[in-house]
């Protein structure tokens, strides 16, 4: 059975639940000051931001993946995170997050 992230984080923040399952990306983590915890058994994979595209997308558009490639490595969880929160929590729009982030790193 999954629960709605949000219910989760309010018991959390009530005390009814001493750990949950979540994103360590979450924006809401920064807003309930929650820590993570290490992963030292590996269970679950890596969460990396990463560019998709269709084949045929790259074909007919070649210049979107140079458009693209200066945004490899630029976004870690800490950052993602961040970016999350201003959206989530702040209530900033998806749109005008990434255009801020966008202008800080001159892209």
């Amino acid at each position: 059975m999954q629960l709605d992230p949000n219910l989760l984080y309010t018991a959390m923040d009530h005390q009814q639940m001493e750990v949950i399952v979540a994103f360590t990306t979450d924006g809401k983590l920064q807003k309930y000051n929650f820590i993570t915890l290490q992963d030292d058994k590996n269970f679950y994979p890596a969460y990396d931001a990463a560019p998709v595209m269709r084949a045929a997308i790259d074909n007919t558009y070649p210049e979107l993946r140079r458009a693209l490639a200066p945004l490899l490595g630029l976004i870690n969880e800490q950052k993602m995170r961040q970016l999350n929160y201003n959206v989530d929590v702040l209530g900033f729009s998806p749109a005008e997050v990434a255009r801020k982030f966008l202008r800080e790193c001159s892209l």
